[in-house]
């Protein structure tokens, strides 16, 4: 995540990384929280724009759905998330990814509703390699990318993903708008 950082951060976006405790989506929510606390008292933003990879984009979109944290957050984008779950994860436990296992009662809890809820602009983008369409949509209303043919593991560092989404944190759409059924 560092080129993507250093990027948008010569583009005039004042950037920070969050690290993660570990791999159970709940937890990671609550740093999330903790975290933008902590850089709207260092900035004095009103609110800030998340940008999460794989399972950092369910821990993200966790806090602004199930941790009250929609006030607090401008833009959202995720980036390589399984926002409905990978075959992959379902040998993990839950405290260790299998969170992700589609069907999961984390994934069933998170997904319930409108995946979009409040006036943030979501912007889900994605690479056929690993995580398709069918996983990283987003129901509601938002910004669609696909990114063709990108390992899951070079996304972080791809320039199409990159330019992507800092055109999302800037305010465009670089792909298209979608508003999906809500199942």
């Amino acid at each position: 995540m560092e080129s993507m950082r250093s990027y948008i951060e010569q583009q005039g976006i004042p950037s920070f990384t969050i690290q993660l405790p570990g791999n159970d989506n709940i937890v990671n929510a609550g740093a999330i929280g903790s975290s933008i606390d902590e850089i709207k008292a260092q900035t004095g933003a009103s609110k800030v724009d998340l940008v999460g990879y794989s399972m950092g984009g369910l821990s993200t979109r966790y806090y602004i759905k199930r941790l009250s944290g929609a006030p607090e957050v401008g833009v959202y984008v995720a980036f390589g998330t399984p926002h409905y779950g990978g075959d992959i994860a379902c040998v993990l436990d839950d405290a260790n990814g299998g969170q992700m296992c589609p069907g999961s009662a984390f994934l069933n809890d998170l997904n319930e509703g409108d995946d979009t809820p409040s006036e943030i602009g979501y912007t889900t983008i994605w690479s056929d390699q690993e995580v398709p369409e069918s996983a990283g949509r987003l129901d509601g209303g938002a910004c669609f990318v696909n990114v063709p043919g990108i390992a899951h593991a070079d996304e972080p560092a791809s320039p199409e993903i990159i330019d992507a989404v800092l055109a999302a944190l800037q305010g465009t759409c670089p792909g298209e708008e979608r508003v999906d059924e809500i199942e």
